[in-house]
């Protein structure tokens, strides 16, 4: 993530022939909102993988500052450090009709599989339930926030790949806005390059899930 801010607005001046007296600091504000969205459409742009303790029990939740679970890689030992069974994503409805007392489960020390509830963006749930007393880490990968730009010399909060899209959204928001410069015409044109930068359909946008294999919407390279 080398680019900066000022990378991104030096395109959208040299596309509306702009010296900045017209937006001025409000590229910034465009620059971070765009990288917000960035990141809700496609999360694995701002994703961590780390590894932690699990809780005891079922039900697990993300570090502090996740925005939304990805998925699970392997066991990692009582250390944290131990690379052990790799973890399999599991239908909560599937895994309930073989085994309708799952939860109940003698606690393991391995995790197995693991689930995602759509709407618990931040939680998941292991099977078979991990132990009381002793500890168990596993790697999990998860999505945060973008670090917002507070300045044109600041590095972007989503990889540099993204960069032309954000000049795209930033011109939309630009020609939007209720100045001498407003143009709906052109704001569309924009908002349409954005989403096809990111080969997704304006109506036909798919977020990110792991509960979805083939997934939809590949970001650029």
């Amino acid at each position: 993530m080398s680019k900066t801010a000022q990378w991104v607005i030096d395109l959208c001046e040299k596309v509306v022939v702009d010296s900045g007296t017209k937006w001025g600091d409000s590229w910034i504000p465009f620059i971070n909102s765009g990288q917000m969205l960035i990141a809700d459409i496609f999360p694995s742009a701002v994703a961590v993988t780390t590894s932690i303790q699990l809780s005891p029990g079922v039900d697990q939740t993300c570090p502090a500052g996740a925005t939304k679970f990805l998925g699970m890689t392997n066991n990692q030992g009582v250390d944290g450090n131990t690379p052990g069974d790799v973890i399999f994503l599991c239908d909560e409805d599937s895994l309930s009709a073989f085994n309708p007392s799952w939860m109940a489960t003698t606690p393991a020390t391995t995790v197995e599989n693991f689930m995602f509830n759509e709407n618990e963006p931040t939680n998941f749930m292991v099977y078979p339930p991990v132990h009381d007393t002793t500890a168990v880490y596993a790697g999990i990968q998860y999505a945060t926030a973008p670090t917002d730009c507070v300045g044109a010399y600041s590095n972007l909060g989503v990889p540099d790949r993204f960069a032309p899209v954000l000049a795209e959204w930033c011109l939309y928001m630009a020609l939007s806005a209720e100045t001498d410069a407003r143009d709906p015409a052109k704001a569309n044109n924009h908002l349409n390059n954005f989403f096809n930068l990111l080969n997704i359909k304006t109506q036909n946008r798919i977020k990110y899930s792991p509960n979805v294999q083939d997934r939809a919407g590949i970001p650029p390279t």
